[in-house]
């Protein structure tokens, strides 16, 4: 991962330690086809994709995992939002509880790491995550 990207991937690694002392971990367990054939899903695979925070692509489905992934962390939803910024707390609303209770962070300082965050994920640098 790029330095410029690595208070992203700290970001990550804190909410998922908070969200495992919470009891309602985010990240999806090792196990997850043998936990979805308990469910009684037959023929599961599970794979490892690569999404944007910029999509290149005029392909639709990229456009759509890339959307779904920087809806909580910008500032706007889209390129073509017309200035609609209801989405500039998302990020915050992800991370506020879990890091002041779990991590005993403070207000404050969870709101700067998340505004750092959205100016990383607002530059035209392409950041990926393994999904």
């Amino acid at each position: 991962m790029p330095e410029y990207a690595l208070p992203l991937l700290q970001w990550y690694e804190s909410m998922r330690v908070a969200s495992e002392r919470f009891g309602k971990p985010i990240a999806c367990p090792d196990n997850i086809e043998t936990l979805m054939a308990q469910c009684g899903f037959v023929d599961t695979s599970h794979r490892t994709i690569r999404v944007s925070l910029k999509p290149r692509r005029k392909d639709e489905r990229d456009h759509k995992l890339s959307w779904s992934l920087r809806l909580p962390m910008t500032v706007a939803y889209d390129e073509g939002s017309r200035g609609n910024t209801d989405g500039h707390r998302l990020f915050e609303s992800m991370s506020m509880s879990l890091f002041t209770r779990e991590l005993q962070m403070s207000r404050v300082d969870v709101e700067n790491w998340c505004e750092r965050l959205r100016q990383i994920t607002a530059t035209k640098v392409p950041v990926y995550f393994n999904l």
